[in-house]
């Protein structure tokens, strides 16, 4: 059932064309690149982590990219700054 929930969300965001944007932003969080957004990795965003559970559709404790792209508002998902700079 989660597949299934996680597969109409993700073919929801192909059609409307979000997915460039979803991937992308996903890609910049997700800094160990296990596919998943953690709660730490989450934490680098301040609008994300305060929006993480609303989001976490299975209750996993973690973003798959069809959770994370069935966002409404991708472009408020910014890495903070200091954050990013942390990073590099």
């Amino acid at each position: 059932m989660k597949r299934l929930i996680a597969f109409l969300m993700l073919s929801a965001t192909l059609a409307l064309g979000g997915t460039a944007l979803a991937q992308d932003k996903f890609t910049l969080l997700d800094t160990n690149a296990d596919t998943f957004i953690d709660r730490q990795e989450a934490s680098n965003s301040a609008a994300l982590k305060t929006t993480f559970a609303k989001f976490d559709v299975d209750k996993d404790g973690k973003l798959s990219l069809a959770e994370f792209a069935a966002i409404n508002d991708l472009a408020a998902i910014k890495m903070d700054k200091n954050q990013a700079r942390k990073l590099q």
